[in-house]
């Protein structure tokens, strides 16, 4: 893709997968859209203007969510808040995707 050309697909802040109608559609439009994701993050970037948010679960920010509570060891939670700290995401996100692909690779 060029950098004149435009995605496939619109994307707002609605969100480019509510025009999707499954996942394998979903997986094609980011396939297809790679080089203008990257340059959009770059202009980004470089504009100051990317913003942290609590949507990077792969797919489970649209399931029903129910509250918990859960004791942690501090040590756990210190390494989470790291990590999450390095990859850009509030350490509770940070956590949910950690438990969700877990809950993945097991099933």
């Amino acid at each position: 893709m060029s950098k004149s050309e435009k995605p496939s697909k619109t994307v707002d802040k609605k969100s480019h997968w509510a025009e999707c109608s499954n996942e394998a559609e979903e997986a094609a439009w980011w396939e297809q859209n790679q080089d203008y994701i990257l340059r959009k993050f770059r202009e980004d970037a470089q504009a100051g203007t990317l913003k942290r948010t609590a949507t990077a679960l792969v797919g489970a920010e649209t399931l029903p969510a129910k509250p918990i509570s859960i004791r942690l060891p501090q040590a756990d939670i210190a390494l989470a808040r790291q990590q999450a700290a390095e990859n850009g995401v509030p350490y509770q996100t940070w956590l949910k995707q950690i438990i969700h692909r877990g809950l993945r690779k097991t099933g």
